[in-house]
């Protein structure tokens, strides 16, 4: 079977390293298999797992019709909502497989509509989360056609990697993802700034890229953190340094998954997240806590930096919590099962 992994980015960030890990996995089991995305860092990663990378300049419907005429794939494998659009522009068969819930969703608008457009078309609707489908105002037209299928995290890589190089500082709290509005980096600014009132000697870290760096580096300027706060930037791997942390905080205007919290908890870190899509069903009180204001996320993390004992406690439920996304062979088959049936 010839399949094509549609997503709309150059970067290498969660959602791709889902998406190439899903493209691997078929092509060791023998399919035909084609990752494309914009030119940029992401296919160094791609075709260092061997597989096909197939580059566009420009991610357009055109771009796409174009690219699916002279591929001709059994099936466009579309990982998010604009990619799921175009592969139901281009007349291919396709799986939409949506890994967020954004506002848009909860309204009636244009994006919603063009949702509804393509969820009706797609062979099958794959959501990461409950929340994916519960938040969108059309759900019932296309739910149907829905099925949930939450992500695999391969935990025992994770922990090797983690091993591979020495980043060696060690953090109280850490922050990973893109600095953009949904995952909130302004917000654990605040956090951290309020944490340092109460340990004068904290240490945070803070790792990824985006549009708000800017903001990022002024409030850390601001806050007088330039002392407190690591702003790593992207990196290739960031288990070592994120095995340096002592507690991992998500505070996420809206997460349809929750990547991070799990290959946190793999490294037996507490997680402490905003209750808000898929972090709702894997962040509890045994490995960390949901954290619905500014003032939660700092006592918590007060808490657990000051009681060992306690902390000890939520590490190792951590370590536990997190086996339950690691089948990934399960995970990999029924995505086999489900293009073996469109």
């Amino acid at each position: 079977m010839k399949l094509l992994y549609l997503t709309p980015t150059s970067i290498f960030a969660g959602g791709e390293r889902i998406t190439l890990g899903i493209a691997a996995a078929m092509r060791e089991r023998g399919h035909e298999v084609h990752y494309c995305g914009l030119e940029g860092p992401i296919r160094d990663f791609v075709e260092a797992a061997g597989v096909s990378f197939v580059p566009l300049e420009k991610f357009t419907p055109w771009a796409v019709r174009v690219l699916t005429r002279k591929l001709r794939p059994d099936i466009i494998h579309a990982m998010d909502f604009r990619a799921s659009l175009y592969a139901a522009l281009s007349g291919s068969p396709f799986i939409a497989h949506l890994h967020n819930n954004p506002p848009w969703q909860r309204r009636y608008g244009a994006n919603s509509l063009a949702m509804l457009f393509f969820g009706r078309r797609a062979g099958k609707i794959i959501t990461v989360s409950k929340s994916v489908l519960e938040e969108y105002v059309f759900a019932g037209a296309i739910k149907n056609n829905t099925l949930l299928l939450g992500n695999t995290v391969n935990v025992q890589a994770v922990r090797e990697q983690s091993q591979s190089d020495s980043y060696g500082a060690v953090h109280d709290v850490g922050f990973i993802g893109r600095l953009v509005e949904q995952k909130q980096p302004l917000v654990f600014i605040d956090i951290v700034a309020r944490l340092r009132g109460l340990y004068p000697a904290l240490r945070a870290l803070l790792i990824g890229e985006g549009e708000l760096r800017p903001a990022v580096e002024n409030a850390i300027t601001v806050n007088n953190l330039e002392n407190s706060v690591t702003l790593a930037g992207f990196m290739p791997n960031p288990f070592p340094a994120l095995a340096g942390c002592k507690v991992i905080i998500m505070p996420s205007a809206w997460e349809g998954f929750g990547l991070t919290a799990v290959e946190g908890m793999a490294l037996g870190k507490p997680v402490l997240a905003a209750p808000v899509g898929g972090l709702k069903d894997i962040v509890d009180e045994r490995c960390g806590k949901l954290c619905a204001t500014v003032a939660e996320f700092v006592g918590e993390a007060a808490t657990l930096l000051a009681n060992p004992e306690l902390y000890a406690q939520k590490s190792r439920a951590a370590r536990e919590r997190a086996e339950r996304y690691a089948d990934s062979a399960g995970y990999y088959d029924g995505l086999e099962i489900i293009c073996n049936h469109i």
